[in-house]
């Protein structure tokens, strides 16, 4: 009868701490944010069967949902495929899309936008298209046609902080007088430190020539000579669409967007 009577009671506080345990409520961390993540160096614009891989970062790490779906809004320009560690776009053809991370709640997401291309040749129907730091060098370098006078086309954000004084694009005795349409893109962190005349991201834009739709964010320049401004140290031809933001030093005949600009009539 004792055994009995004890088991009973055993069993009673089990229940009672099963219930318990059973009743304590799940914490629940909510999700904040989300941010699609590109490897340093790599960019969105894509060659015809070329990948670009990304991550999602979570706000706050600890958040206790984290599921969500990664999408592409033209799978026949660029397809989004799950990996092991995130997720692969692959260009398919030519074109736009829109890659979207969305929770599952569908009360967060954030996009991204990827450019699949083919190089063009410099003419005003396939203009070279400028999409890294390599390809911004090669601008008015005279490799492969890449000439002061050809056509050119930004199709990506580019940033050129790794580099420490840029090297404007061309010279004031041999000035662009091609077009370089930036696309609504940016160059982010030029920095010019210069002891020269005639420097920005282009040293001179002659007559004919036109830089447009093009921003530069971040720009650090100074210089102890006149000429010198961030999308071009000296301008006879046309600047349109463009604007500077960051920080300057320089003197006299030097400004934000062109140190000087003149109109030939």
């Amino acid at each position: 009868m004792k055994r009995i009577f004890r088991l009973s009671i055993l069993t009673a506080i089990f229940g009672i701490a099963m219930y318990a345990v059973s009743c304590k409520k799940e914490t629940i961390i909510q999700l904040d944010d989300i941010t699609i993540v590109i490897p340093a160096g790599s960019i969105t614009a894509l060659k015809v069967g070329e990948t670009l891989s990304i991550t999602v970062e979570f706000t706050p790490p600890d958040a206790t949902k984290k599921s969500i779906t990664v999408e592409s809004d033209n799978p026949a320009v660029a397809t989004v495929e799950k990996t092991a560690t995130g997720w692969t776009i692959t260009g398919k053809s030519l074109g736009t899309a829109k890659i979207t991370a969305k929770s599952a709640d569908g009360s967060i997401e954030k996009s991204i936008f990827v450019t699949v291309f083919e190089q063009g040749n410099g003419t005003e129907a396939k203009p070279f298209k400028v999409y890294d730091i390599a390809t911004l060098k090669k601008v008015g370098s005279n490799s492969d046609g890449w000439t002061l006078s050809v056509h050119y086309e930004q199709i990506a954000h580019i940033d050129i902080g790794s580099i420490a004084n840029w090297t404007p694009i061309g010279t004031n005795s041999n000035p662009f007088t091609g077009t370089y349409n930036g696309g609504g893109y940016s160059i982010t962190n030029l920095t010019i430190n210069s002891t020269n005349q005639f420097t920005g991201l282009f040293s001179k834009i002659q007559t004919g020539g036109t830089v447009k739709n093009l921003a530069l964010v971040a720009v650090n320049i100074t210089g102890t000579k006149s000429d010198i401004g961030s999308v071009a140290g000296t301008n006879s031809g046309m600047i349109q669409n463009c604007y500077v933001t960051g920080k300057f030093g320089f003197v006299t005949f030097s400004g934000t967007v062109v140190g000087s600009n003149w109109v030939y009539r």
